[in-house]
């Protein structure tokens, strides 16, 4: 069905960014890190996590503002390309000797801009972005691939510390995968998540259809000049 395909393709690849590109487990396992980091106790590991928590609820709030302002694509772009950015210098700072307080800055910060994109966003885009006909049950897949990658996210990060622990005897490599797959999400998004805001559900239904359309035509195109080349 033409532009179905390259909708499913977006509404697949968005939860599943959503889960793998680190905000939910840097979140989920926030005590643990700042453990590591040096912020021994348990009552001060969790009191950060706290501070951070409601520092996430305010980057909530602004993405509400933001979303309808600055537009779904640049506020995705921006904010992904900001969270691999925060991966590697907490990578940095997990490799070498640095102090716990900039830890939970840089870890905040991280997260807030997952919480300022990706994770609001995911759900708005998934309600957009799929044609009428499609909808129910393309959202039933989409919502399938978010709790399925979300369970694989949550399940691997303690396997993936232990790992990067036991080989490397330091975990900033789990930082370094998180950053890498920010990157393959940015340029993901840049190619193939369009800006939905203002348009309404048949317009961007029709721009699928457009996509789908031009695919069809450059490949059919592309199948007509193999059969005219000379034997």
């Amino acid at each position: 069905m033409p532009g179905v395909r390259i909708a499913m393709i977006v509404g697949i690849g968005i939860p599943a960014l959503q889960q793998f590109s680190g905000g939910y487990p840097l979140t989920l396992y926030a005590p643990r890190i700042f453990q590591d980091a040096g912020i021994v106790g348990d009552a001060e590991a969790v009191g950060t996590t706290a501070i951070l928590q409601c520092v996430n609820l305010f980057f909530v709030v602004a993405c509400l503002y933001l979303v309808e302002h600055v537009g779904r694509r640049p506020l995705l772009l921006f904010s992904v390309s900001a969270m691999a950015l925060g991966h590697f210098i907490l990578a940095g700072c997990f490799a070498g000797d640095t102090s716990p307080i900039i830890v939970a800055i840089v870890l905040t910060l991280t997260t807030c801009m997952s919480n300022l994109s990706i994770s609001p966003l995911g759900w708005v885009l998934l309600a957009e972005i799929f044609p009428t006909r499609i909808r129910g049950r393309a959202m039933g897949v989409a919502a399938f691939v978010l709790y399925g990658c979300g369970f694989i996210s949550t399940y691997t990060f303690p396997m993936l510390e232990g790992f990067f622990e036991d080989r490397f005897d330091s975990t900033a490599g789990v930082f370094v995968v998180f950053a890498v797959i920010c990157i393959l999400g940015v340029i993901f998004m840049y190619k193939m998540v369009p800006e939905t805001k203002g348009k309404t559900l048949e317009q961007i239904a029709n721009s699928w259809l457009k996509k789908g359309e031009a695919e069809a035509l450059l490949k059919a195109g592309g199948r007509g000049q193999d059969e005219t080349k000379p034997e």
